[in-house]
């Protein structure tokens, strides 16, 4: 989150209120657009898309990722893109649409590796893998599921650990 002007959405976020968390987003993006901050704008913009996306309302989440998408590229707020493309890549996950999820997580792996993310190629890397888990590519998801597995181990994620071996059972 990205600081005072979006507080107030995430509390109503995280207590599950999405009406208001929504209301309050959007007077935040009010006073970023206001300002011209074009950082808060995709922010916002993004938490929107979140709350669409945790109420299951798909395409109304992908209207709001994109528009923080576009404001984050041309901004060049790389931390900001992957965010974006991560979120766009869990809802066409979720929607079926799986060729665009994995473009979108590609995208974050390019994003991750240029600045040698370890978490965030760990994220890249499990993410593609449910993809093609989902796609009953299951020798393409255990090479990115190995890969993960090393770079959790590395970073001593138990918590990815622990997914990454409960999505090895489906071999």
């Amino acid at each position: 989150m990205f600081g005072p002007g979006d507080r107030p959405g995430n509390i109503y976020a995280d207590l599950g209120q999405s009406a208001e968390s929504i209301i309050e987003y959007n007077k935040a993006l009010s006073i970023a657009e206001y300002k011209k901050d074009l950082k808060m704008q995709g922010v916002c913009l993004n938490n929107i898309g979140l709350v669409f996306h945790n109420t299951a309302r798909y395409d109304e989440a992908m209207i709001f990722f994109n528009r923080s998408l576009a404001l984050r590229k041309e901004i060049q707020f790389e931390d900001g893109l992957i965010d974006s493309y991560t979120n766009i890549g869990n809802v066409h996950t979720l929607t079926g649409k799986y060729p665009e999820a994995i473009t979108a997580y590609l995208e974050c792996l390019k994003l991750s590796e240029k600045h040698n993310d370890q978490e965030g190629i760990l994220n890249s890397y499990n993410n593609i893998s449910v993809v093609l888990l989902q796609q009953g590519k299951y020798q393409d998801a255990l090479s990115y599921l190995d890969q993960a597995k090393i770079i959790a181990s590395s970073l001593n994620d138990k918590h990815m650990l622990a997914n990454i071996f409960n999505n090895i059972p489906y071999f």
